[in-house]
């Protein structure tokens, strides 16, 4: 396999490299100002720059795309990152791989002293999808030494490009947390680490718009709106790959039967973390959400 082939292999996402487009559907106070659909390609970045952003009150591009070239989904994420320009992944849309990469440029600068804010957002329904970037090699096949130091030097490329995403921060908004920034780096090119849960959504600092609230709301909703709670106050550790193992590590150190008991006949409590659960507990009633 020549070079040429061999970088080919070295891709994020299958499929033709064809742009995607640009849709405006509404003003800036539109759920879409904008829509991207399509494949992520060179010169999409231009096509971004070239909105009206509506000034400080920002315009909200919304995401629908598998993926395609990290290069320009890393230019993408500069542009918009520079920009005043909310990112939204809508229900039934997907935004995966060097998509998921742009979006994570979501935010506006605010009051006279212009201050950041992160704005990039899910919806239930909508899938946000992040993965390390592929390289695919024919089985049974050879290299040239000088090919595959080559090829390896542009996967080297793309973990420092994520490393700079990581490093990416402005009045205290961090472009890339820890959390995501690890689940990248650990999925390989074949598969995709996506936002399943509101547990997971807290962990990797995604916003998830457009929740309705149950009509009845069960223990059960309370329970897990306390292991939320929990869960972030203490803090997330990179070295759990997602939201459930969190959750059970936390069940495991409770207190045995005292994870969940009645405090009296109108209150009951959540506990999480036994050598501290006097001093941290999740109060409840069946009338009000209750108080962390």
């Amino acid at each position: 396999m020549t070079i040429g082939r061999l970088l080919l292999a070295l891709c994020v996402a299958a499929g033709p490299a064809v742009s995607g487009e640009i849709q405006e559907l509404g003003g800036f106070d539109a759920e879409c100002t904008y829509k991207f659909t399509g494949q992520v390609a060179p010169g999409d970045t231009r096509k971004i720059a070239a909105l009206n952003t509506y000034g400080s009150a920002g315009a909200s591009l919304c995401l629908d795309s598998p993926g395609g070239s990290l290069p320009e989904g890393i230019k993408m994420f500069n542009e918009i990152w520079n920009s005043q320009m909310h990112t939204r992944v809508v229900a039934g849309d997907t935004c995966e791989s060097a998509c998921a990469i742009a979006w994570l440029g979501g935010g506006v600068q605010e009051g006279t002293l212009a201050i950041r804010f992160a704005s990039r957002s899910i919806e239930p329904g909508g899938v946000l999808g992040f993965h390390a970037r592929r390289l695919d090699l024919p089985v049974g096949t050879t290299y040239p030494a000088e090919d595959v130091e080559k090829a390896f030097r542009i996967a080297l490329k793309s973990a420092e490009d994520y490393f700079r995403i990581k490093q990416t921060t402005d009045d205290s908004v961090d472009a890339l947390n820890d959390f995501l920034y690890a689940r990248i780096l650990e999925t390989p090119g074949d598969s995709m680490f996506r936002i399943q849960s509101l547990a997971e959504a807290l962990m990797a600092n995604v916003e998830v718009t457009a929740v309705k609230a149950p009509e009845t709301l069960r223990k059960a909703n309370l329970i897990y709106l306390c292991e939320n709670a929990f869960l972030v106050d203490r803090g997330v550790d990179v070295s759990l790959p997602d939201a459930a193992a969190h959750l059970q590590r936390l069940r495991d150190t409770a207190e045995a039967g005292e994870r969940v008991g009645y405090i009296n006949e109108k209150y009951w409590a959540v506990r999480m973390d036994h050598f501290r659960r006097n001093t941290n507990l999740c109060i409840l009633r069946d009338s009000s959400l209750g108080h962390f």
